[in-house]
């Protein structure tokens, strides 16, 4: 079956669904509706007529084979090629900067590590989905949620929890391992505040402490600035993939 049928196949049966779900309680028949709301804005990164194509957020891992466990971490990325990672703690500094094929890292001794990782692959590909505009604005048509509570925290804050994973259909067209998720999310913004990733070879999670999403973001986010000039490092292309991997745990260009 082509991907795209597989996605007319969920979004489908996310209907039949939604009939079923109208003679339930308003808990269960808001989840999708809640799920597309937390969705909207990242999927919009993607999606070619959107003019929101960046995003600068500030994140603590809390969990996995990252770098950064229990520090406060920038994410700044703005499609289709940019991308700043960067440990906000004073003690423990590190950057891995990519703007086009322009990368930098800081400090010069990160770049030495993973010297021997060099692939020569080449151009970094663009950060994009594996999906058209017409499936990027279906986007949780491809999740299958298999709970969803409401939840008050000690400071008062009411909460949606959604444990969710890809639809079977989507796994099998992406040639994808199992994982589920459970995402805690703010009701009054639909904002997430905690993600947890499980699956057969990597668990991970993840406190989101704010995000803004833009049409770009400003040129100086992508050099160095006066804080990293000693110590910065500019270096080929091929080693953005490992350096990164090292930093998240993740081989996203594998």
């Amino acid at each position: 079956m082509l991907f795209t049928e597989m996605i007319k196949a969920c979004c489908l049966r996310l209907l039949a669904a939604f009939a079923i779900w109208a003679a339930v309680p308003i808990c269960a028949q808001d989840k999708y509706e809640v799920l597309a709301k937390v969705l909207q804005p990242y999927g919009a990164l993607f999606y070619s007529k959107s003019a929101i194509k960046a995003v600068d957020a500030e994140v603590i891992p809390r969990e996995g084979p990252i770098a950064f466990l229990n520090q406060k971490v920038r994410i700044a990325l703005q499609l289709p090629d940019k991308l700043r990672l960067e440990s906000l703690d004073p003690e423990k500094q590190a950057v891995l900067c990519r703007s086009g094929q322009r990368v930098w890292v800081y400090p010069k001794s990160l770049a030495a590590d993973v010297m021997v990782s060099r692939t020569s692959k080449g151009k970094i590909p663009d950060f994009r989905l594996p999906f058209k505009d017409q499936e990027i604005v279906m986007l949780p048509a491809l999740f299958q949620i298999l709970g969803f509570r409401a939840q008050t925290d000690p400071d008062g804050d009411s909460l949606w929890v959604m444990e969710l994973r890809l639809a079977p259909e989507i796994v099998d067209a992406l040639n994808a391992g199992p994982w589920t998720a459970t995402v805690t999310v703010r009701q009054n913004n639909y904002q997430v505040r905690r993600i947890q990733i499980s699956s057969d070879t990597w668990t991970g999670s993840l406190e989101l402490a704010k995000a803004s999403f833009s049409r770009e973001l400003p040129a100086q986010t992508w050099q160095p600035g006066a804080a990293y000039t000693e110590g910065a490092t500019f270096v080929q292309p091929d080693l953005f993939a490992p350096v990164l991997a090292k930093l998240t745990g993740l081989d996203l260009f594998q």
